[in-house]
């Protein structure tokens, strides 16, 4: 099994890695949903009260999923070299932008960058390149912080490591446990990396590969 999970990341490459996080999220969200709609299917004895009850549940379901979590757990070292060409690009690009379109417009540019993988590679900005989320992190950290000195914006990005909630349930844990079978996945899913970027007015936590891998922005106050 873990031989043929393997196989499927490495030639449906995108599709694969988003499965393997939707998953666990789809299975959360049926079970909730069967026990709930029994529920009030024996409960609820009016129709026209009952359809309404349904509708609102689905309606609530939908809204989390685009609300996902990021919790901290510690920092992590390391950063990138970013080429004086991209550089210029950067500092051109972000001229007079605030803290948070330089956020928005760092998150965009590493989605673009870089392609999710198990393996990473030397990034150059030129063309599109392997990393899995703790490269994401070092390299959104880096541009963010590019752009605000040359911006002159007080803040600073750093990246972490943590877990990923749903729901208050945490995904890393629930994908790692049932990839227990195979000790690369398992070892491969049991956290994840993202952005911290601290201000004097502010903590924001930040995600570029759930943004590139599911099209979900997160930008967490804290």
């Amino acid at each position: 099994m873990g031989e043929q999970l393997d196989y499927s990341f490495q030639h449906y490459g995108d599709f694969g890695w988003s499965f393997l996080f939707l998953v666990p999220l789809l299975i959360i969200v049926v079970l909730v949903l069967y026990v709930i709609i029994y529920l009030i299917n024996i409960g609820v004895k009016n129709k026209l009260l009952k359809r309404g009850l349904i509708t609102i549940l689905l309606i609530s379901l939908v809204i989390p999923f685009l609300r996902l979590g990021l919790v901290k757990s510690h920092n992590r070292d390391g950063s990138i070299t970013i080429p004086k060409f991209q550089k210029e690009i950067i500092k051109s690009m972000t001229k007079n932008m605030s803290e948070d379109e330089i956020i928005d417009y760092s998150i965009k540019l590493t989605a673009e960058t870089l392609k999710f993988s198990d393996k990473c590679s030397p990034v150059t900005f030129k063309k599109e390149t392997n990393a899995h989320c703790v490269l994401y992190a070092k390299v959104l950290a880096s541009v963010c912080n590019y752009a605000f000195q040359v911006n002159h914006i007080d803040a600073t990005a750093y990246p972490v490591v943590g877990d990923v909630t749903f729901a208050g349930i945490n995904l890393c844990s629930l994908v790692s446990s049932i990839f227990s079978f195979n000790n690369r996945l398992k070892n491969f899913t049991k956290d994840h990396d993202f952005v911290e970027i601290k201000s004097p007015n502010s903590d924001i936590y930040v995600d570029a590969c759930i943004y590139d891998l599911l099209n979900v922005s997160i930008k967490q106050r804290n």
